[in-house]
């Protein structure tokens, strides 16, 4: 799961990877460090799936950065395990929903929030999945 945005009217890029707990940045321009940081959490409405089962996904990027944040997105490269559900994607916020074929023949899932996000806004993604 990745999040990605830029300071509003700040020269600065910001890319993160949300990963147990750590973030790891991943930017092609200098990096900045924010006192406070985005916040991405992701989990499923169940903890087991038998092929064929559905599970729904729910993404939830707060911004605790104390700035207005432009170009916005939230990406879930899914597993080789799971199927995405055509149609199942919602978002909170406008956005501009892609999906692609990733390497391991699943989806790469992206939203393009629309608009700046807001210091201490919340944008939630929900969407299904089947196991395979």
């Amino acid at each position: 799961v990745t999040a990605v945005a830029r300071v509003e009217k700040g020269p600065n890029v910001i890319t993160a990877r949300a990963m147990a707990r750590e973030a790891i940045l991943d930017c092609k321009e200098e990096v900045r460090v924010l006192e406070q940081p985005l916040i991405l959490h992701k989990w499923a409405d169940r903890c087991e799936a038998a092929p064929g089962e559905f599970v729904t996904f729910t993404l939830r990027l707060t911004n605790q950065t104390g700035k207005a944040l432009a170009d916005v997105a939230i990406v879930d490269n899914l597993s080789g395990r799971l199927e995405f559900d055509q149609g199942s994607a919602n978002c909170s916020r406008d956005a501009v929903f892609l999906i692609q074929e990733n390497e391991v023949r699943s989806s790469k899932l992206r939203w393009e929030i629309t608009g700046l996000v807001q210091p201490g806004e919340t944008v939630v993604v929900r969407f299904r999945a089947k196991a395979r």
